[in-house]
């Protein structure tokens, strides 16, 4: 179930490109596919969510610094920019290198339209929240199976809680 999910976010760490220009501007170019535009939104996919990587006009607004046909390329944010200087990161000039496992939970999510309503896919609806979390962690299986017990379980107390069996006792 989680294996299209991992699709995703592998293709995406390679896709995406960390560079320093000549003017020392910390740069990432990113494929279209993974920007929500409002005139063409993501149906459904890996969403990057630019506001925690790249730098805002004096507006306020997201701009690109450079747009080709298919990639984007934006300045980095100053915040974004300090977390990978911490990190050790270093910044290469040229076409740079993909983003690779800095690409961590924080900065996407993915979208997904289900359509069925059928119990075949409860497990995946559980878990879409959780996705980006899953597929960054060292073992994307076990994570997922430790958050999917741990909202059924959550749900299992709660329906106990609400249930007439239960009214009326204390909680201890």
């Amino acid at each position: 179930m989680i294996t299209p999910y991992l699709d995703q976010y592998r293709f995406a760490r390679e896709r995406i490109f960390l560079r320093k220009d000549d003017n020392d501007r910390c740069l990432i170019t990113v494929k279209n596919s993974f920007i929500d535009f409002v005139s063409n939104p993501v149906a459904q996919g890996l969403v990057l969510r630019l506001n925690n990587i790249v730098a805002e006009d004096s507006m306020g607004v997201i701009r690109p610094f450079t747009s080709a046909s298919t990639t984007q390329t934006y300045e980095v944010s100053e915040p974004f920019r300090r977390r990978l200087d911490d990190q050790g990161y270093t910044w290469l000039p040229g076409g740079g290198q993909s983003i690779g496992n800095l690409l961590t939970s924080d900065l996407f999510y993915f979208r997904q339209d289900f359509h069925e309503t059928d119990d075949s896919i409860l497990l995946e609806r559980n878990l879409i929240e959780f996705m980006p979390d899953i597929v960054s962690a060292r073992f994307p299986p076990l994570r997922a199976a430790k958050t999917n017990i741990q909202l059924e379980f959550a749900r299992i107390v709660e329906s106990i809680r609400r249930s007439d069996d239960y009214k009326g006792r204390t909680e201890s």
